[in-house]
């Protein structure tokens, strides 16, 4: 009996032992486990529809970004993983799309470049406190959405005042009309930007009018326009605007047309049929510095192609490694990487010396006037 209990003894004794051995190299194996485990990135965007431009182009400049910090190292020894999805423009998709990422991927953060749905995401991801990025736009609604949204990219009413300045200044209009896409909250931001700033200066709007993605007949836009005997035509839309300018030529009018950057689209210039040749608008020169150069042929060498769209590129490029940066000084919990990002200033990017304002914008990002001329973008 004695015998008995004496081996049982051991063999507890053994197994005892055995875990105190196995236990260390379990708690060394799950922490490998977790030092390989991915920074999950997430996007949403339209990817197809009316604003796929928009949306591919920037992803195309995040994704060169991953590519290039994945080849450095990643984030502290940690890979990126980027997990993008396609939500057409709509409010609807965005938001399925961000409850998937965040719920589903557990994602660390999800950056969004359609101003639209950027807007609505928001409201969700405060009450989530749930970190959210504007890759292309930033306003000052966007200021007042909550400390876990931030935007990094092209300050919106600043567009609008760019354009009222040159059409009073340099090209002596005092009377303009205006036709906005009324569906979108970013050409609503370029108007409000653009109203204010030209009445200012001394300008009168004449015609002020409203259209939408499905439009595609705007004669009685341009013939309003014509019998306000207006000079000049401000134009604030997507690809869909493209068809204003051609149907101005069709019909005979003689318009100056000013738009927003979206005239750089192909698409908009294909529905414009040559008609946009000498229409002016807002865009962002490229620097010639080594580290663009090495932006475009790090862009070629991933999408075998230039950018089509270099301005949304450059600004989702410039976005995620804003956001790598301030991971990286983070121990990746939601508010440490927060607060890192109200830290950022001075920030040496594509797009210009970016700083984070107290209310969680970049404002420094500014676009200038070019003109089309035939396939080139030329700097007024």
């Amino acid at each position: 009996m004695k015998q008995t209990i004496t081996i049982i003894l051991l063999v507890l004794l053994v197994i005892g032992l055995g875990g105190c051995m196995t236990t260390p190299t379990g708690k060394a194996v799950q922490q490998a486990q977790l030092e390989e485990e991915p920074i999950k990135i997430g996007f949403i965007g339209p990817l197809t529809g009316e604003m796929a431009a928009l949306g591919i182009n920037n992803l195309k400049g995040i994704q060169v970004a991953v590519n290039e910090i994945n080849s450095y190292g990643g984030i502290n020894g940690k890979q990126i993983e980027l997990i993008s999805e396609d939500d057409q423009g709509m409010n609807v998709d965005a938001v399925n799309a961000y409850r998937k990422l965040k719920d589903v991927d557990e994602v660390n953060a999800v950056m969004l470049p359609l101003y639209t749905t950027y807007v609505t995401v928001a409201e969700f991801a405060d009450r989530d406190k749930f970190l959210i990025i504007d890759s292309l736009d930033t306003s000052e609604e966007i200021a007042d959405m909550g400390e876990y949204s931030f935007a990094i990219g092209i300050y919106d009413e600043g567009i609008g005042i760019t354009i009222a300045d040159f059409v009073y200044k340099e090209l002596g209009e005092t009377e303009v009309g205006l036709a906005y896409n009324i569906e979108d909250a970013f050409m609503a931001l370029v108007r409000e930007g653009f109203m204010p700033r030209y009445e200012e200066l001394g300008g009168e709007i004449l015609v002020d009018e409203e259209f939408d993605f499905s439009t595609t007949d705007f004669r009685s836009i341009l013939l309003k326009a014509d019998y306000a005997d207006v000079d000049t035509l401000i134009v604030l839309g997507y690809d869909e605007s493209g068809f204003l300018l051609r149907q101005a030529e069709e019909i005979g009018f003689d318009f100056t047309f000013v738009g927003s950057d979206m005239f750089s689209s192909q698409n908009f210039r294909d529905n414009a049929g040559g008609a946009e040749q000498g229409a002016y608008f807002t865009f962002w020169n490229p620097p010639n510095s080594p580290e663009y150069k090495s932006f475009l042929s790090r862009y070629k060498a991933i999408h075998g192609e230039e950018p089509h769209e270099i301005l949304f590129s450059a600004i989702g490029y410039d976005a995620l490694h804003v956001l790598a940066s301030a991971m990286s000084k983070s121990d990746l919990s939601t508010d440490a990487i927060k607060n890192q990002l109200y830290r950022v200033k001075d920030f040496k990017g594509l797009s210009g010396t970016l700083t984070m304002s107290g209310d969680g914008i970049v404002r420094s990002v500014k676009e200038s006037i070019f003109r089309i001329e035939g396939k080139n973008f030329v700097e007024i």
